[in-house]
């Protein structure tokens, strides 16, 4: 279902506001060289994981973590699976999901490595995720200690959301 691209948007009410198409062309003009975009999931409507973003990007286990228990979370794993089964339906073979959000660093890296690690895990050819914004936060940021790079409790919920994912209707 690859590739996974989490992004930025300055003006995410504007955003919103978009018709789906919109939002699609402007992303696909501005920030992906004209690339099409299949499936667009609104990061910005989770609202936790900010309280452990101070020093590190999405990548870290707690902001992995408080992103996949905020209430809104299902239901944006949902609409993926929703839009992606209609597109494969469709006789689509590769499907381009973008996670969009106001920053760029924290909960649509994580929902968009979430993505990545659960559709692998589901035996998906998953390739990504692209982060668009890392040149504004790759220095600035954590992305080198235990807690942001692969380990066993990333596992876990990788697991563990895998086999809710398969379950979500």
């Amino acid at each position: 279902m690859m590739p996974i691209m989490g992004i930025w948007m300055k003006t995410q009410t504007d955003f919103d506001n978009m018709t789906l198409g919109a939002q699609k062309s402007l992303l696909a003009k501005k920030y992906l060289d004209g690339v099409h975009v299949d499936i667009v999931l609104p990061c910005w409507k989770i609202e936790r994981g900010k309280e452990h973003a101070k020093e590190h990007c999405g990548l870290h286990t707690e902001i992995m973590y408080a992103c996949s228990e905020d209430p809104e979370f299902p239901r944006i794993i949902s609409s993926c699976r929703e839009q992606a089964e209609k597109l494969w339906a469709r006789g689509h073979l590769r499907v381009r999901v973008v996670c969009v959000c106001n920053q760029g660093r924290h909960r649509s890296v994580a929902v968009s490595a979430i993505l990545q690690a659960v559709h692998s895990q589901m035996g998906f050819n998953s390739k990504g995720p692209n982060h668009l914004s890392e040149k504004s936060w790759w220095k600035k940021m954590c992305t080198t200690c235990p807690e942001c790079r692969p380990n066993p409790k990333k596992v876990q919920l990788f697991r563990k959301l895998a086999a809710t994912y398969e379950t979500v209707e």
